[in-house]
Formats: structure tokens, sequence, C-alpha cells
């Protein structure tokens, strides 16, 4: 039986930081052990909703939210950033779409049960086409897009939300988004590429390829480190609008 805990960074146990800790470094390696307190717990200590069986974690999940002024609407919005999604492969048959199903309960338990008719922003780091593929239909507006660099406000507003937020001032960040800073030492998805990466959209896939964040060697695929700071919308009537008008 999967149970869900939620608990603030301060408030984990040793034993949760340390099966947390694994679950990253089997995603990627190059995770330092203290990982999780120096990039995270230490700098904004969000809440993380763990997937528990039989004690262990087996899938977590970390939220922050803030409300703050944006570029998108002239009254200030909640701000969500989701910054930790791993999950043991080897739970699935327990656990599915369990990245949905936090997500939805976070905003169920933050913005009110009627979370879905309001106004909200919605951040999160990816190096996963099939991710960002999966998600930008919920939001009336989503940025990086494929084609052109952000504007200058875009840009500065998720440049200080870094900086101010996460206390990341060592990100390099491009004008599309991507955080630059590449792993030591490249990781391989070839056996999860076609399955769990890649996107339908082909040309989504050039442009995590275009940016280093995926690249191909042979019949190979690699992580550089590099990773798309998603940043989605939520506007419920004005994507409705969209919808009913057919507007992309």
């Amino acid at each position: 039986m999967v149970e869900i805990i939620s608990k603030k960074g301060t408030e984990l146990s040793e034993k949760e930081v340390k099966q947390i800790t694994d679950l990253a470094q089997k995603a990627n390696p190059a995770f330092p052990d203290d990982y999780l307190h120096h990039f995270h717990i230490n700098r904004y200590n969000p809440i993380f909703y763990m997937h528990k069986i039989d004690g262990e974690v087996m899938a977590v999940q970390a939220f922050y939210n803030v409300k703050n002024q944006t570029p998108f609407h002239e009254k200030p919005l909640e701000i969500i950033f989701v910054s930790v999604v791993f999950k043991n492969e080897t739970a699935d048959r327990h656990i599915k779409n369990f990245a949905k199903k936090g997500n939805l309960l976070f905003l169920k338990r933050k913005l009110g049960y009627f979370w879905f008719l309001g106004k909200f922003l919605f951040i999160f780091q990816t190096y996963n086409p099939k991710a960002i593929e999966r998600i930008s239909p919920t939001f009336y507006e989503t940025y990086p897009t494929l084609d052109k660099p952000v504007s200058e406000r875009i840009y500065n507003f998720v440049r200080g939300f870094i900086d101010n937020h996460l206390k990341s001032d060592e990100i390099e960040l491009s004008d599309y988004l991507i955080r630059l800073n590449k792993f030591d030492i490249p990781t391989s998805i070839t056996d999860s590429w076609k399955f769990s990466y890649a996107s339908k959209n082909e040309n989504r896939n050039q442009f995590f390829s275009d940016h280093e964040i995926i690249t191909k060697k042979g019949n190979d695929y690699f992580l550089e480190g590099r990773a798309v700071f998603f940043v989605g919308y939520y506007n419920f009537w004005k994507r409705l609008k969209q919808k009913l008008l057919f507007i992309k």
C-alpha cells in the first residue's frame, strides 16, 4: 500500500534524507551525498511529498511556493516551483502518474478545492521533452517556446526567482531559459529514451538536442546536465477561451 507523507525539508529524518538521496543518485550518479541539503533544504527548504511503500521512499517530489508580482498578471500570483522529482522504477506497479497526483494534491492543499478555476504560475526544471509535452496543454502560456528566446521581462523574472528564492546564483541561464551548467560526466538514457524521454513532437526533441540538454552519439542518448526552466501560466478562463476558439 502506498502512503503519501509531506514534510518540510528540515523535518525529514536521516533515513528519509538517505532514501531520497539514493533515488537522486540512481537517476544521476554525479549528485554528491549532501545534494539534498546543499541544493534544496539549506537554500529554500521545500515541502517534500514522499510516496512510501512499507516505510521506504519510492518516489518523491519537492514543492516551494511564494506569492509575488510576475510579468503575467497585474496582480501578484501564487508561484509554485517543483524542484525534486524522482522515482524508483521498480515501483511502477504500485505508483503510476505519481508526479501528476502529487501536483494535484499540492495545488488542492495550497490553493483550495477549486484551485483549477484560478490563476497561478508553475515552474520546474526538466531535461525531459516528454514531460513538457504532457504538461504544456494545461497552461494558457508556456515558456520557453521552440523558435525564439524569451522576452527580457520574462528572462529577468526567472533569473530573479532563481537568485532570490532558490538562492542559486551559480546557475547560468540562457535566453531560452536553459540552465547551462553541465555534468562532469554525461548520464546515459539510451535504454529509457524511447519510452521515458522522447516527445512525439520531433521539433521539441530537436530543441533539446540543439541546446545540448540531450546529446546523441550513434544510437546512444545522454543527459548532459543542462535543463529547461519550464514556466507555465495557468489561467482557467483564458485557457478555456483558447480551447473554444481552437487556439494553440
